[in-house]
């Protein structure tokens, strides 16, 4: 179980600094039943350039509903869409690895979302990931605490979901080292605000229906 740092004052700076994009794009193609929605899949992709070294990045792919009430335009009219918790919406990414030549793996935070319900993923498709705590609050998925739910419904069949979650879980600690070193810096105290968001536990209370099993792929790096 891991928790969401907040967006206390003392760190809107660490989230100016983190805000950037990846553009990268996924090696080998992922065959996926939408329907089944607890499941993870592996995926991972690449980043390369002439004056830059290799960066490959691994993480997982989980099928998503619209949980939430969503308002749009139509003409001069706006329309609240009611939630669709019964069908898919497309497929949320969360990357937690990054690998470049010649350096030790770091632990990233990187989302991203397809909004169609395919069967099949194919090989060089361009992910536009971003790093999660860059993103304010209002800015950030409203996918990503279900996703997270299901992925620690999965966990116990899925060694792919388990590694996720103890990705996420360091990289959430290191960035709340880097908040608390940054303000006794500047000689501020760490702010105590509450999470703003807080996970559930892995292991799925009573009465929860008990999950599918986990689909799970792996990729051979090029």
């Amino acid at each position: 179980m891991f928790e969401l740092i907040s967006g206390a004052a003392n760190l809107l700076f660490l989230s100016a600094a983190m805000a950037f994009t990846v553009t990268f794009h996924l090696i080998g193609t992922t065959h996926l039943d939408p329907d089944t929605r607890d499941s993870v899949y592996a995926v991972h992709g690449f980043v390369s350039g002439f004056f830059r070294p290799r960066c490959d990045y691994t993480g997982v792919m989980v099928p998503f509903v619209r949980d939430w009430p969503e308002t749009v335009q139509r003409g001069d009219q706006e329309e609240v869409l009611p939630p669709e918790p019964d069908v898919t919406a497309g497929q949320a990414y969360i990357f937690t690895q990054k690998k470049c030549d010649n350096q030790p793996v770091e632990r990233v935070l990187l989302v991203d979302a397809d909004w169609r319900a395919v069967t099949r993923i194919a090989d060089g498709h361009t992910i536009n990931a971003q790093n999660f705590y860059g993103l304010k609050p209002e800015q950030r998925p409203k996918w990503f605490d279900q996703v997270v739910a299901r992925i620690q419904r999965v966990a116990p069949q899925s060694q792919v979901a388990q590694e996720a979650l103890a990705d996420m879980a360091t990289y959430t600690e290191q960035i709340k080292a880097q908040a608390a070193a940054a303000a006794a810096a500047s000689g501020g105290v760490a702010a105590s605000a509450p999470p703003e968001a807080s996970v559930p536990s892995p292991v799925a209370s009573a009465g929860t229906p008990a999950p599918t099993t986990a689909q799970a792929n792996s990729f051979d790096r090029r």
